[in-house]
């Protein structure tokens, strides 16, 4: 399945009664009101042992009881983050408040109740021994607001997780160790085992989300992402060291992003110079001797030079939640 997150339209559709056969793995479901049209939408996807999913759900109340599931392996966490919409809920015994400002994560060993206005979110189903969780010593639930230095990176790397697997298994596989550790270390406290070498490959896929999800900000450079990821400017110098730095990055990022639109532009007056402004070239000779630098033509030479692409088949994978929630 691809990348998240996905429109409204790419998302399978349920009515009520194949949403709670859907549900069933984990959730009792009800709709808070009763007499109203019912329709919840959802994607699933798996990398590693992590299964992914997005979600538009109407209003219902969700109840987890472990001891009426036995065939399921309840020794997972809920990792969620709502992009629209609010919830209200009781882990265990301990109150619980969710809303798009705070990722939360809850352990789906205890009794979980909820109740949610209309919401769109993004989940992932985390093993237990994943990120060495233990019931005994850690909490049933965790929050961390979105918009904290542990919250940013946690949101990246978990955007840059769901992305990556329209890009390959490898590169889905380092960044599911990524946030594995981040989990294991920002949420839990706990150190971890991954090598050096992968955590340094997630931590630069992270980063790479962030500055291309900012491409378009003129302010965006090494102090920027310092700042806004809490990370050392040495650290990220050392990161994109073999990239040729991160201002190279940047700018061949946005080189790359022009290209790309203009190749698809229509031949018009002003279109070059519009389509370099949007990514923060607004200088045109500069734009003109980086872009020649970068792809050897002009870019008047590219204009309107799209090829007609194949449209890509349909891949609607079955839903396969059940099996891998499954005990062995």
């Amino acid at each position: 399945m691809g990348p998240f997150p996905l429109s409204i339209e790419d998302l399978e559709a349920f009515d009520l009664e194949s949403w709670r056969e859907v549900a069933r793995v984990i959730w009792t479901v009800s709709p808070v009101e009763a007499d109203l049209p019912f329709r919840a939408y959802l994607a699933v996807s798996r990398v590693e042992e992590l299964i992914l999913s997005d979600a538009f759900l109407p209003p219902q109340i969700f109840e987890h009881h472990p001891s009426q599931l036995p065939n399921v392996n309840h020794d997972v966490l809920l990792y969620e983050r709502y992009l629209a919409g609010t919830g209200r809920g009781v882990v265990g015994e301990v109150s619980t408040a969710i809303d798009p400002s705070v990722i939360h994560i809850v352990d789906l060993s205890q009794t979980f109740r909820t109740v949610t206005a209309a919401v769109r979110t993004h989940g992932t189903i985390i093993p237990h021994k994943a990120v060495g969780y233990d019931p005994s010593r850690h909490a049933p639930y965790v929050s961390v607001p979105v918009a904290s230095p542990r919250g940013r990176l946690l949101d990246i790397a978990h955007e840059a997780l769901v992305a990556a697997q329209a890009a390959g298994k490898q590169q889905a596989s380092v960044l599911a160790n990524g946030f594995l550790t981040l989990v294991r270390t920002l949420l839990l406290g706990e150190r971890s085992n991954i090598s050096d070498r992968v955590a340094e490959l997630a931590g630069r896929e992270m980063i790479k989300r962030f500055i291309e999800r900012n491409l378009a900000d003129p302010k965006l450079n090494a102090d920027m992402i310092c700042r806004s990821l809490s990370v050392s400017r040495a650290t990220l110098y050392r990161l994109f060291e073999e990239t040729g730095g991160v201002a190279r990055f940047i700018t061949d990022s946005r080189l790359d992003r022009c290209f790309s639109e203009i190749v698809d532009a229509q031949p018009e007056r002003g279109a070059v110079r519009r389509i370099a402004e949007r990514w923060a070239f607004y200088s045109p000779a500069n734009f003109n001797r980086s872009f020649r630098a970068r792809f050897g033509l002009r870019p008047s030479d590219c204009i309107g030079a799209a090829p007609e692409h194949p449209t890509a088949d349909e891949n609607a994978a079955p839903h396969r939640i059940h099996l891998w929630l499954r005990k062995s």
